[in-house]
């Protein structure tokens, strides 16, 4: 969180590589009615605003508060949302079979076991003040708040192992080159395997 995931699909994008965008794919899910009514019986409806035509939303930012401070709450909602996003990923791979390649741009990864089903794990990492910084400026997300959201991933020191390929996005690193290696490292890879 905070460490520039998007910023780096997009330079991935700019090489032609189709990219999954989860989070993307979870907000336009929390705008489903079934989705609607789970977080609505999940939350008792604390989570759960009215919309002006008369029917419910999923309140995100409560959401949000309410699952990082209770695990339990918080598996039951990743146990209901996580099938559906990796539904719609298959998917997504399905229409782009032809390319050498495609990304999954996501958090969690690494604490939900997901990275297991991917031949390679691109980490994006960046000091945390600089990640508090981002969170605060360009998504408007409180100190405090962000801080406790970092602390419910795992630290990059428990991630970088498991890691195919890391990239520094800490304003001193060429990002940017960076992305280049590893995209020509993929191409090379698909083509010796037939996709990757």
């Amino acid at each position: 969180m905070g460490s520039g995931k998007s910023f780096v699909a997009t330079l991935f994008e700019k090489q032609g590589v189709p990219v999954f965008y989860a989070d993307e794919e979870v907000r336009r899910l929390y705008g489903h009615p079934k989705t609607v009514q789970f977080v609505d019986s999940l939350t008792e409806g604390q989570a759960i605003k009215p919309e002006k035509e008369g029917g419910k939303e999923v309140d995100r930012s409560t959401l949000a508060q309410l699952v990082f401070n209770d695990p339990t709450l918080k598996a039951r909602l990743e146990a209901f949302i996580h099938p559906l996003v990796r539904e719609a990923f298959e998917s997504f791979c399905r229409v782009h079979a032809t390319a050498p390649y495609v990304l999954s741009e996501a958090a969690l990864y690494f604490e939900t076991g997901s990275w297991k089903e991917f031949d390679a794990v691109i980490l994006v990492t960046a000091p945390l003040e600089l990640r508090l910084q981002r969170l605060e400026q360009k998504r408007g997300i409180p100190r405090e708040q962000a801080l406790q959201r970092i602390k419910n991933q795992w630290p990059d020191e428990k991630k970088i192992p498991l890691a195919t390929w890391v990239i520094h996005n800490d304003g001193v690193h060429d990002v940017q080159a960076q992305v280049l290696q590893i995209h020509q490292a993929l191409i090379r890879k698909a083509a010796g395997k037939g996709g990757v």
